[in-house]
């Protein structure tokens, strides 16, 4: 049995470019049939990412659990007295993104390439705490619709704008293709090679909860901090589903 869900940028609640859609699950005679699982490729070349063909549905309609409307949990509450500032319930702290920018600037001249496997493990632990988060946030449990939510939240925190988001939920495979990131916005082009280390980590750590696998990894196959289009991560998994 398989499921496939496809994030697409867009607006909810259609079935037009942009909208998310879930597949059916197959009934029993196409179940039976056998199904070669999807390649994850990234599109600078070699084959494309190729998923099982699926009719599909949009999320939101008969028998896909509704998960809470963002504005129900989007709640900022601040304490001067304590400097106690919170998103929900989640302790956060605002700072700018050219301060943010010179942070990551200054760890890659003071600690030198090792820093990309630093910011991968920190990434590692953000992503895995998040998970918990987006449950209580969303509401649901359902990995797919933590999954939709994903895009929506961190474009409102400013982390990155997703183009789009793949994933199989069976295989444990993902790709995210992202139009802005936080780690490369307004340095695009000056590096010589994938930069976004964090968020690279921060994917892996976040399907790693999300599907119960410590097997999961993450590349970034296209970076805009070299010049490509869309920073593409890829998400796979060593021990298979």
């Amino acid at each position: 049995m398989f499921v496939h869900v496809d994030y697409v940028a867009g607006e909810r609640g259609n079935s037009t470019p942009g909208a998310i859609v879930r597949a059916r699950t197959p009934n029993r005679e196409e179940a039976s049939r056998e199904i070669t699982p999807p390649v994850i490729t990234s599109d600078s070349g070699g084959d494309p990412f190729k998923l099982w063909p699926a009719q599909t549905r949009t999320l939101g309609s008969k028998g896909v659990h509704p998960i809470k409307p963002i504005e129900e949990f989007w709640k900022l509450t601040t304490k001067p007295e304590t400097a106690d500032t919170r998103l929900s319930d989640l302790p956060i702290v605002i700072i700018s993104r050219p301060t943010l920018q010179k942070f990551f600037r200054e760890l890659r001249e003071a600690i030198g390439p090792d820093v990309d496997r630093l910011l991968y493990r920190c990434g590692i632990e953000t992503g895995q705490g998040f998970v918990a988060t987006m449950v209580e946030w969303t509401g649901s449990k359902d990995p797919m619709d933590i999954v939709e939510g994903l895009g929506d939240i961190y474009a409102l925190c400013g982390w990155f704008a997703t183009e789009s988001m793949q994933v199989d939920p069976v295989t444990h495979q993902a790709r995210i293709r992202l139009s802005r990131s936080l780690e490369t916005y307004g340095i695009e082009g000056r590096f010589d090679a994938p930069a976004c280390h964090f968020l690279r980590g921060y994917f892996a750590g976040f399907f790693r909860s999300l599907f119960w696998s410590d097997e999961v990894e993450c590349q970034e196959t296209s970076c805009r901090g070299k010049g490509d289009k869309v920073c593409e991560f890829v998400v796979t998994n060593s021990a298979g589903p």
